[in-house]
This record gives structure tokens, C-alpha cells and sequence, in this order.
């Protein structure tokens, strides 16, 4: 294990700039949207959020970390379409099964539940946005 303050710096700064507001946004539409707790409309949730949320906020995520590095243009070029087909099958994987508990819990739960899958996510996250270009 090696510490990183400049690394936990940068990831620190994305969760509270973007990633926090976005969740707060999305899954409050996902909700509005299909608001019943059944096995079609999960589904339809946790499709919907892999096959559109993910990837855009993969690439988003992905680039920010390359630009934050300060690897200009295209450096995060080379990071986002490296790393991103590789981030995006992790997400499937493991969000896809996840999500099937997120959309099924009573929304004040979700949060803590939500939180703590994010502790293995974002581990995966972090090595995908260091890794070397």
C-alpha cells in the first residue's frame, strides 16, 4: 500500500464537484419515472442506467481524472478510449447485480447501501483513472 494525497485529492475533489450532484439528480428521475418496486421496472432501471448513465459518466470520469493529471488532449484521449470499454464492462458487472438491491430498497436506505458497493466501484474507478497512458 502506498499513499497517494495528490490522487485522493483529485478523486476527492470529482465526488463532491460532480459525482455526488449527479447521483442526486439521476436517481431521483429513475425514480419518477418508475416508481413501482417490480422485477420489469428494476430492469428497466438498472438497463437504462448501464446502457446510457454509465458510459457518459465513465468517459466523464475518465477524462477528468487524465485532465486533473494535467496529460492535456490527448492524453485524455488515449485514457478515455483505453480505460473506458474496460470501466464500462466493470460497471455492467457489478452495477447491474447491485442495482437490482438499489431499486428494490425504500429510497432512505439506498444512500448507506449505495455507499458502501461504492467502496469496491470506486476502487475499480480509481485504478482505471491512474492507469498509465
Amino acid at each position: 500500500f502506498r499513499s497517494d494525497v495528490a490522487r485522493a485529492a483529485r478523486l476527492t475533489a470529482f465526488a463532491i464537484c460532480f459525482h455526488s450532484p449527479y447521483l442526486h439528480a439521476i436517481h431521483p428521475w429513475y425514480e419518477r419515472l418508475w416508481v413501482r418496486y417490480k422485477v420489469r421496472h428494476t430492469a428497466v432501471k438498472v438497463a437504462v442506467d448501464q446502457a446510457f448513465g454509465a458510459p457518459i459518466f465513465s468517459a466523464i470520469f475518465l477524462g477528468y481524472t487524465a485532465a486533473a493529471e494535467g496529460l492535456g488532449w490527448q492524453g485524455i484521449q488515449a485514457r478515455v478510449s483505453q480505460q473506458l470499454p474496460l470501466l464500462w464492462r466493470d460497471s455492467v458487472c457489478f452495477w447491474s447485480i447491485a442495482h437490482c438491491v438499489t431499486f428494490n430498497i425504500p429510497v432512505p436506505v439506498r444512500v448507506l447501501w449505495q455507499d458502501t458497493a461504492r467502496v469496491y466501484y470506486g476502487t475499480l474507478m480509481s485504478l482505471r483513472g491512474s492507469a498509465p497512458v
